[in-house]
Protein backbone atom coordinates (compact mmCIF):
# COMPACT_ATOMS: atom_id res chain seq x y z
CA UNK A 1 0.00 0.00 0.00
CA UNK A 2 2.87 2.39 0.78
CA UNK A 3 4.44 1.71 -2.62
CA UNK A 4 1.10 2.41 -4.31
CA UNK A 5 0.76 5.78 -2.54
CA UNK A 6 4.28 6.67 -3.69
CA UNK A 7 3.28 5.68 -7.26
CA UNK A 8 5.82 2.85 -7.26
CA UNK A 9 3.25 0.65 -8.96
CA UNK A 10 5.57 -2.22 -9.99
CA UNK A 11 6.81 -2.63 -6.42
CA UNK A 12 3.25 -2.35 -5.08
CA UNK A 13 2.07 -4.98 -7.57
CA UNK A 14 4.75 -7.44 -6.45
CA UNK A 15 3.87 -6.89 -2.79
CA UNK A 16 0.14 -7.39 -3.39
CA UNK A 17 0.78 -10.57 -5.38
CA UNK A 18 3.06 -11.92 -2.64
CA UNK A 19 0.37 -11.06 -0.11
CA UNK A 20 -2.22 -12.95 -2.17
CA UNK A 21 -0.01 -16.05 -2.29
CA UNK A 22 0.46 -15.95 1.51
CA UNK A 23 -3.30 -15.49 2.06
CA UNK A 24 -4.03 -18.54 -0.09
CA UNK A 25 -1.43 -20.60 1.80
CA UNK A 26 -2.81 -19.48 5.16
CA UNK A 27 -6.44 -20.13 4.36
CA UNK A 28 -8.34 -21.89 1.60
CA UNK A 29 -11.42 -19.76 2.26
CA UNK A 30 -11.97 -16.72 0.09
CA UNK A 31 -12.49 -13.71 2.32
CA UNK A 32 -13.14 -10.01 1.94
CA UNK A 33 -9.39 -9.46 2.42
CA UNK A 34 -8.65 -11.81 -0.47
CA UNK A 35 -11.11 -9.91 -2.67
CA UNK A 36 -9.56 -6.59 -1.63
CA UNK A 37 -6.08 -7.88 -2.51
CA UNK A 38 -7.29 -8.89 -5.98
CA UNK A 39 -8.81 -5.42 -6.32
CA UNK A 40 -5.53 -3.75 -5.32
CA UNK A 41 -3.62 -5.91 -7.80
CA UNK A 42 -6.08 -4.73 -10.47
CA UNK A 43 -5.48 -1.10 -9.48
CA UNK A 44 -1.70 -1.50 -9.89
CA UNK A 45 -2.09 -3.25 -13.25
CA UNK A 46 -4.40 -0.47 -14.43
CA UNK A 47 -1.83 2.18 -13.39
CA UNK A 48 0.78 0.29 -15.44
CA UNK A 49 -1.53 0.18 -18.48
CA UNK A 50 -2.10 -3.59 -18.22
CA UNK A 51 -5.85 -3.33 -18.77
CA UNK A 52 -6.48 -6.93 -19.86
CA UNK A 53 -4.65 -8.12 -16.71
CA UNK A 54 -6.46 -5.73 -14.41
CA UNK A 55 -9.83 -6.87 -15.80
CA UNK A 56 -8.96 -10.43 -14.79
CA UNK A 57 -7.98 -9.28 -11.28
CA UNK A 58 -11.14 -7.20 -10.85
CA UNK A 59 -13.24 -10.14 -12.06
CA UNK A 60 -11.69 -12.35 -9.38
CA UNK A 61 -12.36 -9.68 -6.74
CA UNK A 62 -15.96 -9.23 -7.90
CA UNK A 63 -16.60 -12.99 -7.97
CA UNK A 64 -15.50 -13.30 -4.32
CA UNK A 65 -17.45 -10.23 -3.20
CA UNK A 66 -20.64 -11.51 -4.79
CA UNK A 67 -20.19 -14.80 -2.90
CA UNK A 68 -19.61 -13.26 0.52
CA UNK A 69 -22.15 -10.42 0.31
CA UNK A 70 -25.86 -11.38 0.14
CA UNK A 71 -27.54 -10.53 -3.18
CA UNK A 72 -30.02 -8.21 -1.43
CA UNK A 73 -27.24 -6.27 0.31
CA UNK A 74 -26.03 -3.09 -1.36
CA UNK A 75 -22.24 -3.31 -1.13
CA UNK A 76 -20.04 -0.24 -1.62
CA UNK A 77 -17.08 -2.59 -1.94
CA UNK A 78 -18.74 -4.39 -4.87
CA UNK A 79 -19.66 -1.03 -6.41
CA UNK A 80 -16.03 0.08 -6.17
CA UNK A 81 -14.82 -2.94 -8.10
CA UNK A 82 -17.59 -2.64 -10.71
CA UNK A 83 -16.65 1.01 -11.19
CA UNK A 84 -12.98 0.05 -11.74
CA UNK A 85 -13.98 -2.65 -14.22
CA UNK A 86 -15.93 -0.03 -16.14
CA UNK A 87 -12.83 2.19 -16.28
CA UNK A 88 -10.69 -0.68 -17.62
CA UNK A 89 -13.27 -1.60 -20.25
CA UNK A 90 -13.48 2.04 -21.32
CA UNK A 91 -9.71 2.07 -21.83
CA UNK A 92 -10.06 -1.04 -23.99
CA UNK A 93 -12.81 0.57 -26.07
CA UNK A 94 -15.59 -1.71 -24.81
CA UNK A 95 -18.01 1.15 -24.25
CA UNK A 96 -21.29 -0.77 -23.91
CA UNK A 97 -19.75 -3.32 -21.51
CA UNK A 98 -18.28 -0.46 -19.46
CA UNK A 99 -21.74 1.09 -19.05
CA UNK A 100 -22.98 -2.28 -17.79
CA UNK A 101 -20.63 -1.94 -14.79
CA UNK A 102 -20.80 1.84 -14.26
CA UNK A 103 -24.61 1.91 -13.97
CA UNK A 104 -25.06 -0.60 -11.09
CA UNK A 105 -22.10 0.94 -9.25
CA UNK A 106 -23.67 4.38 -9.61
CA UNK A 107 -27.05 3.16 -8.38
CA UNK A 108 -25.51 1.60 -5.25
CA UNK A 109 -23.50 4.70 -4.47
CA UNK A 110 -26.54 6.94 -4.86
CA UNK A 111 -28.71 4.77 -2.62
CA UNK A 112 -26.09 4.16 0.10
CA UNK A 113 -24.12 7.42 0.06
CA UNK A 114 -26.69 9.86 -1.28
CA UNK A 115 -26.80 12.18 -4.30
CA UNK A 116 -24.28 14.68 -2.92
CA UNK A 117 -21.41 12.25 -2.30
CA UNK A 118 -18.16 12.48 -4.25
CA UNK A 119 -18.21 8.79 -5.20
CA UNK A 120 -21.60 9.34 -6.82
CA UNK A 121 -20.09 12.30 -8.72
CA UNK A 122 -17.25 10.06 -9.93
CA UNK A 123 -19.80 7.55 -11.20
CA UNK A 124 -21.78 10.30 -12.95
CA UNK A 125 -18.59 11.53 -14.60
CA UNK A 126 -17.78 8.12 -16.05
CA UNK A 127 -21.33 7.40 -17.19
CA UNK A 128 -21.13 10.79 -18.93
CA UNK A 129 -17.88 9.68 -20.61
CA UNK A 130 -19.59 6.55 -21.92
CA UNK A 131 -22.47 8.61 -23.31
CA UNK A 132 -19.86 10.90 -24.90
CA UNK A 133 -18.28 7.93 -26.70
CA UNK A 134 -21.73 6.76 -27.80
CA UNK A 135 -22.56 10.16 -29.28
CA UNK A 136 -25.35 10.76 -26.73
CA UNK A 137 -24.27 14.36 -26.26
CA UNK A 138 -27.26 15.69 -24.32
CA UNK A 139 -27.32 12.71 -21.93
CA UNK A 140 -23.58 13.11 -21.36
CA UNK A 141 -23.96 16.81 -20.58
CA UNK A 142 -26.67 16.12 -17.97
CA UNK A 143 -24.41 13.63 -16.15
CA UNK A 144 -21.28 15.76 -16.35
CA UNK A 145 -22.98 18.99 -15.28
CA UNK A 146 -24.30 17.24 -12.16
CA UNK A 147 -20.89 15.62 -11.51
CA UNK A 148 -19.22 19.03 -11.81
CA UNK A 149 -21.70 20.65 -9.43
CA UNK A 150 -21.04 18.01 -6.73
CA UNK A 151 -17.26 18.08 -7.22
CA UNK A 152 -17.15 21.88 -6.92
CA UNK A 153 -19.12 21.70 -3.69
CA UNK A 154 -16.86 19.04 -2.14
CA UNK A 155 -13.37 19.70 -3.54
CA UNK A 156 -10.97 22.63 -3.36
CA UNK A 157 -10.58 25.06 -6.24
CA UNK A 158 -8.05 23.76 -8.73
CA UNK A 159 -8.60 20.08 -7.94
CA UNK A 160 -7.63 17.90 -10.96
CA UNK A 161 -10.87 15.89 -10.72
CA UNK A 162 -12.87 19.11 -11.27
CA UNK A 163 -10.63 19.97 -14.23
CA UNK A 164 -11.17 16.49 -15.70
CA UNK A 165 -14.95 16.96 -15.73
CA UNK A 166 -14.64 20.53 -17.07
CA UNK A 167 -12.40 19.18 -19.83
CA UNK A 168 -14.86 16.50 -21.05
CA UNK A 169 -17.86 18.79 -20.63
CA UNK A 170 -16.23 21.56 -22.68
CA UNK A 171 -15.55 19.15 -25.56
CA UNK A 172 -19.28 18.30 -25.61
CA UNK A 173 -20.29 21.96 -25.69
CA UNK A 174 -17.90 22.46 -28.62
CA UNK A 175 -19.71 19.65 -30.44
CA UNK A 176 -22.94 21.59 -29.88
CA UNK A 177 -21.09 24.78 -30.97
CA UNK A 178 -21.95 26.39 -27.63
CA UNK A 179 -18.59 28.11 -27.54
CA UNK A 180 -19.58 30.71 -24.93
CA UNK A 181 -20.05 27.88 -22.40
CA UNK A 182 -17.08 25.80 -23.55
CA UNK A 183 -14.29 28.40 -23.39
CA UNK A 184 -14.62 29.30 -19.65
CA UNK A 185 -14.63 25.57 -18.80
CA UNK A 186 -11.48 25.03 -20.87
CA UNK A 187 -9.70 28.01 -19.33
CA UNK A 188 -10.59 26.82 -15.82
CA UNK A 189 -9.31 23.29 -16.56
CA UNK A 190 -6.14 24.70 -18.15
CA UNK A 191 -5.47 26.83 -15.08
CA UNK A 192 -5.65 23.68 -12.94
CA UNK A 193 -3.49 21.54 -15.23
CA UNK A 194 -0.78 24.23 -15.40
CA UNK A 195 -0.12 23.83 -11.70
CA UNK A 196 0.10 20.02 -11.75
CA UNK A 197 2.85 17.60 -12.67
CA UNK A 198 2.35 14.97 -15.37
CA UNK A 199 -0.51 16.90 -16.99
CA UNK A 200 1.31 18.04 -20.16
CA UNK A 201 -0.77 15.94 -22.56
CA UNK A 202 -3.97 17.11 -20.84
CA UNK A 203 -2.82 20.73 -21.28
CA UNK A 204 -2.07 20.03 -24.92
CA UNK A 205 -5.55 18.57 -25.42
CA UNK A 206 -7.11 21.67 -23.81
CA UNK A 207 -5.15 23.89 -26.22
CA UNK A 208 -6.44 21.76 -29.13
CA UNK A 209 -10.01 22.25 -27.94
CA UNK A 210 -9.45 25.99 -27.48
CA UNK A 211 -8.08 26.11 -31.02
CA UNK A 212 -11.18 24.37 -32.32
CA UNK A 213 -13.50 26.63 -30.29
CA UNK A 214 -11.84 29.84 -31.47
CA UNK A 215 -11.87 28.66 -35.09
CA UNK A 216 -15.62 27.97 -34.92
CA UNK A 217 -16.34 31.55 -33.83
CA UNK A 218 -13.84 32.98 -36.31
CA UNK A 219 -11.14 34.21 -33.89
CA UNK A 220 -8.44 32.73 -36.10
CA UNK A 221 -5.33 34.26 -34.53
CA UNK A 222 -6.32 32.95 -31.08
CA UNK A 223 -7.05 29.57 -32.64
CA UNK A 224 -3.62 29.43 -34.27
CA UNK A 225 -1.94 30.54 -31.04
CA UNK A 226 -3.74 27.78 -29.09
CA UNK A 227 -2.67 25.14 -31.59
CA UNK A 228 0.92 26.42 -31.45
CA UNK A 229 0.94 25.98 -27.65
CA UNK A 230 -0.38 22.44 -28.14
CA UNK A 231 2.24 21.68 -30.77
CA UNK A 232 5.07 22.89 -28.53
CA UNK A 233 3.94 20.57 -25.71
CA UNK A 234 3.42 17.57 -28.00
CA UNK A 235 6.85 17.97 -29.59
CA UNK A 236 8.49 18.15 -26.16
CA UNK A 237 6.63 15.15 -24.75
CA UNK A 238 6.06 12.90 -27.78
CA UNK A 239 8.82 13.93 -30.18
CA UNK A 240 8.86 15.75 -33.53
CA UNK A 241 7.71 12.75 -35.58
CA UNK A 242 4.59 11.82 -33.62
CA UNK A 243 1.28 11.69 -35.49
CA UNK A 244 -0.30 13.91 -32.81
CA UNK A 245 2.08 16.70 -33.96
CA UNK A 246 0.99 16.15 -37.57
CA UNK A 247 -2.67 16.44 -36.53
CA UNK A 248 -2.05 19.83 -34.91
CA UNK A 249 0.04 21.04 -37.86
CA UNK A 250 -2.84 20.09 -40.16
CA UNK A 251 -5.21 22.34 -38.20
CA UNK A 252 -2.67 25.19 -38.22
CA UNK A 253 -2.27 24.77 -41.98
CA UNK A 254 -6.04 24.91 -42.56
CA UNK A 255 -6.34 28.07 -40.47
CA UNK A 256 -3.37 29.71 -42.21
CA UNK A 257 -5.00 28.92 -45.55
CA UNK A 258 -8.32 30.41 -44.40
CA UNK A 259 -6.60 33.73 -43.64
CA UNK A 260 -4.82 33.81 -47.00
CA UNK A 261 -1.41 33.02 -45.50
CA UNK A 262 -0.85 30.32 -48.10
CA UNK A 263 2.93 30.05 -47.82
CA UNK A 264 2.75 29.34 -44.08
CA UNK A 265 -0.07 26.87 -44.74
CA UNK A 266 2.04 25.00 -47.28
CA UNK A 267 5.00 24.94 -44.85
CA UNK A 268 2.75 23.32 -42.22
CA UNK A 269 1.38 20.81 -44.73
CA UNK A 270 4.90 19.94 -45.91
CA UNK A 271 5.81 18.98 -42.33
CA UNK A 272 2.59 16.93 -42.07
CA UNK A 273 3.56 15.12 -45.28
CA UNK A 274 7.01 14.31 -43.84
CA UNK A 275 5.53 12.83 -40.64
CA UNK A 276 2.86 10.88 -42.54
CA UNK A 277 5.50 9.39 -44.84
CA UNK A 278 7.60 8.31 -41.84
CA UNK A 279 4.66 6.80 -39.95
CA UNK A 280 2.21 5.56 -42.60
CA UNK A 281 4.01 5.35 -45.94
CA UNK A 282 2.30 6.51 -49.15
CA UNK A 283 -0.91 4.48 -49.27
CA UNK A 284 -2.79 5.86 -46.27
CA UNK A 285 -6.04 7.77 -45.75
CA UNK A 286 -4.27 10.57 -43.88
CA UNK A 287 -2.40 11.32 -47.10
CA UNK A 288 -5.73 11.74 -48.89
CA UNK A 289 -6.86 14.28 -46.28
CA UNK A 290 -3.61 16.20 -46.77
CA UNK A 291 -3.93 16.14 -50.57
CA UNK A 292 -7.40 17.70 -50.31
CA UNK A 293 -6.02 20.57 -48.22
CA UNK A 294 -3.10 21.16 -50.61
CA UNK A 295 -5.54 21.04 -53.53
CA UNK A 296 -7.65 23.79 -51.96
CA UNK A 297 -4.56 26.00 -51.69
CA UNK A 298 -3.60 25.30 -55.31
CA UNK A 299 -7.09 26.40 -56.34
CA UNK A 300 -6.68 29.65 -54.42
CA UNK A 301 -3.51 30.47 -56.35
CA UNK A 302 -5.27 29.54 -59.64
CA UNK A 303 -3.15 26.43 -60.16
CA UNK A 304 -6.14 24.30 -61.11
CA UNK A 305 -4.05 21.63 -62.85
CA UNK A 306 -2.10 20.92 -59.66
CA UNK A 307 -5.31 21.06 -57.63
CA UNK A 308 -6.86 18.51 -60.00
CA UNK A 309 -3.88 16.16 -59.53
CA UNK A 310 -4.18 16.47 -55.74
CA UNK A 311 -7.93 15.78 -55.78
CA UNK A 312 -7.74 12.82 -58.16
CA UNK A 313 -4.95 11.20 -56.09
CA UNK A 314 -6.99 11.78 -52.90
CA UNK A 315 -9.97 10.18 -54.64
CA UNK A 316 -7.84 7.18 -55.71
CA UNK A 317 -6.63 6.61 -52.14
CA UNK A 318 -10.10 6.88 -50.65
CA UNK A 319 -11.62 4.54 -53.24
CA UNK A 320 -8.78 2.08 -52.55
CA UNK A 321 -9.01 2.16 -48.76
CA UNK A 322 -12.68 2.91 -47.96
CA UNK A 323 -15.98 1.18 -48.65
CA UNK A 324 -17.48 2.26 -51.98
CA UNK A 325 -20.24 4.38 -50.42
CA UNK A 326 -18.13 6.18 -47.81
CA UNK A 327 -18.96 9.90 -47.56
CA UNK A 328 -15.26 10.86 -47.82
CA UNK A 329 -15.27 9.48 -51.38
CA UNK A 330 -18.21 11.78 -52.12
CA UNK A 331 -16.21 14.72 -50.74
CA UNK A 332 -13.26 13.97 -53.04
CA UNK A 333 -15.60 13.51 -56.02
CA UNK A 334 -17.09 16.94 -55.34
CA UNK A 335 -13.63 18.55 -55.48
CA UNK A 336 -12.82 16.80 -58.77
CA UNK A 337 -16.21 17.85 -60.15
CA UNK A 338 -15.58 21.49 -59.24
CA UNK A 339 -12.39 21.56 -61.33
CA UNK A 340 -14.27 20.14 -64.31
CA UNK A 341 -16.91 22.82 -63.74
CA UNK A 342 -14.26 25.58 -63.69
CA UNK A 343 -12.90 24.19 -66.97
CA UNK A 344 -16.44 24.40 -68.44
CA UNK A 345 -16.46 20.58 -68.78
CA UNK A 346 -20.04 20.52 -67.58
CA UNK A 347 -21.09 17.06 -68.76
CA UNK A 348 -18.14 15.58 -66.82
CA UNK A 349 -18.88 17.67 -63.74
CA UNK A 350 -22.57 16.68 -63.84
CA UNK A 351 -21.69 12.97 -63.96
CA UNK A 352 -19.25 13.30 -61.04
CA UNK A 353 -21.62 15.41 -58.91
CA UNK A 354 -24.40 12.86 -59.48
CA UNK A 355 -22.05 10.06 -58.37
CA UNK A 356 -21.25 12.01 -55.18
CA UNK A 357 -24.94 12.66 -54.45
CA UNK A 358 -25.63 8.94 -54.96
CA UNK A 359 -23.18 8.21 -52.13
CA UNK A 360 -24.77 10.76 -49.79
CA UNK A 361 -28.30 9.45 -50.57
CA UNK A 362 -30.20 10.30 -47.37
CA UNK A 363 -27.67 12.16 -45.21
CA UNK A 364 -28.44 11.66 -41.51
CA UNK A 365 -26.23 14.24 -39.82
CA UNK A 366 -25.63 17.95 -40.26
CA UNK A 367 -22.17 17.61 -41.77
CA UNK A 368 -23.35 15.21 -44.47
CA UNK A 369 -26.52 17.24 -45.10
CA UNK A 370 -24.41 20.37 -45.58
CA UNK A 371 -22.00 18.63 -47.96
CA UNK A 372 -24.84 17.06 -49.94
CA UNK A 373 -26.56 20.47 -50.20
CA UNK A 374 -23.34 21.99 -51.54
CA UNK A 375 -22.96 19.27 -54.19
CA UNK A 376 -26.63 19.59 -55.23
CA UNK A 377 -26.06 23.32 -55.70
CA UNK A 378 -22.95 22.71 -57.82
CA UNK A 379 -24.87 20.17 -59.88
CA UNK A 380 -27.63 22.73 -60.50
CA UNK A 381 -25.05 25.29 -61.66
CA UNK A 382 -23.57 22.88 -64.22
CA UNK A 383 -27.05 21.91 -65.40
CA UNK A 384 -27.87 25.59 -65.90
CA UNK A 385 -24.73 25.97 -68.04
CA UNK A 386 -25.99 23.31 -70.49
CA UNK A 387 -29.55 24.80 -70.35
CA UNK A 388 -30.97 21.76 -68.54
CA UNK A 389 -33.22 24.11 -66.57
CA UNK A 390 -35.75 21.57 -65.29
CA UNK A 391 -33.13 19.34 -63.69
CA UNK A 392 -31.28 22.42 -62.40
CA UNK A 393 -34.46 23.45 -60.57
CA UNK A 394 -34.70 19.98 -58.99
CA UNK A 395 -31.05 20.15 -57.86
CA UNK A 396 -31.44 23.66 -56.42
CA UNK A 397 -34.67 22.70 -54.65
CA UNK A 398 -33.01 19.72 -52.98
CA UNK A 399 -30.07 21.89 -51.93
CA UNK A 400 -32.52 24.48 -50.56
CA UNK A 401 -34.39 21.88 -48.46
CA UNK A 402 -31.18 20.44 -47.03
CA UNK A 403 -29.82 23.88 -46.14
CA UNK A 404 -33.12 24.76 -44.49
CA UNK A 405 -32.76 21.65 -42.28
CA UNK A 406 -29.16 22.51 -41.38
CA UNK A 407 -29.19 26.31 -41.15
CA UNK A 408 -32.86 27.41 -41.10
CA UNK A 409 -34.89 29.45 -43.55
CA UNK A 410 -33.59 32.80 -42.30
CA UNK A 411 -29.94 31.90 -42.89
CA UNK A 412 -27.54 33.26 -45.48
CA UNK A 413 -26.85 29.71 -46.61
CA UNK A 414 -30.54 29.22 -47.44
CA UNK A 415 -30.76 32.61 -49.16
CA UNK A 416 -27.70 31.77 -51.29
CA UNK A 417 -29.50 28.84 -52.95
CA UNK A 418 -32.73 30.85 -53.13
CA UNK A 419 -30.69 33.35 -55.18
CA UNK A 420 -29.58 30.55 -57.54
CA UNK A 421 -33.22 29.57 -58.02
CA UNK A 422 -34.04 33.23 -58.66
CA UNK A 423 -31.42 33.44 -61.41
CA UNK A 424 -32.76 30.18 -62.90
CA UNK A 425 -36.32 31.57 -62.85
CA UNK A 426 -35.09 34.75 -64.55
CA UNK A 427 -33.48 32.57 -67.20
CA UNK A 428 -36.85 31.05 -68.18
CA UNK A 429 -38.76 34.35 -67.94
CA UNK A 430 -40.38 34.05 -64.48
CA UNK A 431 -39.26 37.57 -63.65
CA UNK A 432 -41.58 38.40 -60.75
CA UNK A 433 -40.66 35.22 -58.83
CA UNK A 434 -37.00 35.83 -59.61
CA UNK A 435 -37.13 39.41 -58.30
CA UNK A 436 -38.62 38.28 -54.98
CA UNK A 437 -35.91 35.65 -54.37
CA UNK A 438 -33.00 37.90 -55.39
CA UNK A 439 -34.32 40.80 -53.28
CA UNK A 440 -34.44 38.47 -50.27
CA UNK A 441 -30.82 37.48 -50.86
CA UNK A 442 -29.68 41.11 -51.17
CA UNK A 443 -31.53 42.07 -47.99
CA UNK A 444 -29.74 39.29 -46.06
CA UNK A 445 -26.33 40.18 -47.52
CA UNK A 446 -26.70 43.85 -46.55
CA UNK A 447 -27.38 42.96 -42.92
CA UNK A 448 -24.82 40.16 -42.73
CA UNK A 449 -21.61 40.19 -40.72
CA UNK A 450 -20.07 38.08 -43.49
CA UNK A 451 -19.87 40.65 -46.25
CA UNK A 452 -19.14 38.82 -49.51
CA UNK A 453 -18.92 41.79 -51.86
CA UNK A 454 -18.63 39.66 -55.00
CA UNK A 455 -21.90 37.82 -54.35
CA UNK A 456 -23.66 41.06 -53.40
CA UNK A 457 -22.52 42.86 -56.57
CA UNK A 458 -23.63 39.90 -58.73
CA UNK A 459 -27.06 39.89 -57.06
CA UNK A 460 -27.44 43.66 -57.48
CA UNK A 461 -26.49 43.31 -61.15
CA UNK A 462 -29.01 40.50 -61.73
CA UNK A 463 -31.78 42.44 -59.97
CA UNK A 464 -30.91 45.57 -61.97
CA UNK A 465 -31.20 43.58 -65.21
CA UNK A 466 -34.60 42.20 -64.18
CA UNK A 467 -35.90 45.64 -63.22
CA UNK A 468 -34.65 46.99 -66.54
CA UNK A 469 -36.37 44.18 -68.47
CA UNK A 470 -39.59 44.98 -66.58
CA UNK A 471 -39.15 48.62 -67.70
CA UNK A 472 -38.57 49.80 -64.11
CA UNK A 473 -35.44 51.68 -65.16
CA UNK A 474 -35.62 54.18 -62.29
CA UNK A 475 -35.39 51.22 -59.87
CA UNK A 476 -32.77 49.46 -61.98
CA UNK A 477 -30.29 52.35 -62.18
CA UNK A 478 -29.38 52.66 -58.45
CA UNK A 479 -28.99 48.87 -58.20
CA UNK A 480 -26.55 48.81 -61.11
CA UNK A 481 -24.69 51.85 -59.77
CA UNK A 482 -24.26 50.11 -56.41
CA UNK A 483 -23.01 46.98 -58.19
CA UNK A 484 -20.53 49.16 -60.13
CA UNK A 485 -19.26 50.84 -56.97
CA UNK A 486 -18.56 47.43 -55.37
CA UNK A 487 -16.85 46.06 -58.49
CA UNK A 488 -14.59 49.09 -58.80
CA UNK A 489 -13.22 48.28 -55.32
CA UNK A 490 -12.28 44.74 -56.41
CA UNK A 491 -9.12 43.66 -58.25
CA UNK A 492 -8.77 42.12 -61.71
CA UNK A 493 -12.40 42.35 -62.76
CA UNK A 494 -12.35 44.73 -65.73
CA UNK A 495 -14.80 42.56 -67.69
CA UNK A 496 -17.30 42.61 -64.81
CA UNK A 497 -17.03 46.42 -64.58
CA UNK A 498 -17.45 46.69 -68.35
CA UNK A 499 -20.59 44.54 -68.13
CA UNK A 500 -22.23 46.83 -65.57
CA UNK A 501 -21.17 50.02 -67.38
CA UNK A 502 -22.81 48.73 -70.57
CA UNK A 503 -26.13 48.18 -68.78
CA UNK A 504 -25.95 51.59 -67.05
CA UNK A 505 -25.21 53.17 -70.43
CA UNK A 506 -28.30 51.47 -71.92
CA UNK A 507 -30.50 52.82 -69.10
CA UNK A 508 -29.15 56.37 -69.57
CA UNK A 509 -29.90 56.02 -73.28
CA UNK A 510 -33.49 54.96 -72.48
CA UNK A 511 -33.78 58.01 -70.19
CA UNK A 512 -32.35 60.15 -73.05
CA UNK A 513 -29.34 61.11 -70.92
CA UNK A 514 -27.15 60.69 -73.97
CA UNK A 515 -24.00 62.29 -72.62
CA UNK A 516 -24.09 60.03 -69.49
CA UNK A 517 -24.80 57.07 -71.74
CA UNK A 518 -21.83 57.86 -73.98
CA UNK A 519 -19.42 58.15 -71.02
CA UNK A 520 -20.47 54.73 -69.66
CA UNK A 521 -20.42 52.99 -73.04
CA UNK A 522 -17.00 54.36 -74.00
CA UNK A 523 -15.46 53.23 -70.70
CA UNK A 524 -17.17 49.83 -71.06
CA UNK A 525 -15.73 49.42 -74.57
CA UNK A 526 -12.24 50.51 -73.49
CA UNK A 527 -12.16 48.02 -70.61
CA UNK A 528 -13.45 45.15 -72.72
CA UNK A 529 -11.01 45.76 -75.55
CA UNK A 530 -8.11 45.86 -73.04
CA UNK A 531 -8.94 42.30 -71.97
CA UNK A 532 -10.45 40.42 -74.94
CA UNK A 533 -9.98 42.75 -77.91
CA UNK A 534 -12.76 43.25 -80.47
CA UNK A 535 -15.37 40.51 -79.87
CA UNK A 536 -19.11 40.42 -80.53
CA UNK A 537 -20.00 42.26 -77.31
CA UNK A 538 -17.42 44.96 -78.13
CA UNK A 539 -19.11 45.25 -81.53
CA UNK A 540 -22.53 45.73 -79.89
CA UNK A 541 -21.02 48.42 -77.66
CA UNK A 542 -19.53 50.20 -80.68
CA UNK A 543 -22.94 50.12 -82.36
CA UNK A 544 -24.53 51.73 -79.28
Amino acid sequence: GVHAKKRAHKKALKCFKDSLVLRKIGSKEETADTAETYHNIGNCEAKLGLFEDCLHSYCEALKIKKKIYPSDMLSLSTAKTEHCMGLALLQLGSVIEALGFFMPAMEVRQQVLGSEHLDYAFSLHNVGRVYFHQGRVDDAIVCLEEALRIKKSKLDNGHPSVAETEHVLASLYIQKEDIATAIPLLKSALSTYKGKKDCDIMKSDIFDLLGKAYSIIGIIEDAILSYKHSLKIKRAVLGLDDVACANVLMEIGKLRASTGDLNEALIAFKEVKRIHKEVYGKEHLRNADLLIQVGLIQEKIDNDDMAFRCYTEALRLRQLLLSENHFEIAEALAHVGKIHQKRAEHFKSISIFQEAIGIYRDPNNKKMMKECADVCRLLGMSQMEISDTNNAFLSFERSLKLRERVFGKDSEEWAEVAYDIGVAKAHIGLHDEAVELIEHFISMKRTSNNQDSNNLSNALFQLGLLKSKNRCIDEALPLLQEALKIRRMQDDNELEISEVLFQIGCIHEAKKDYLESLVCLEESLQLRQSIVGDDEIAGDTMLK
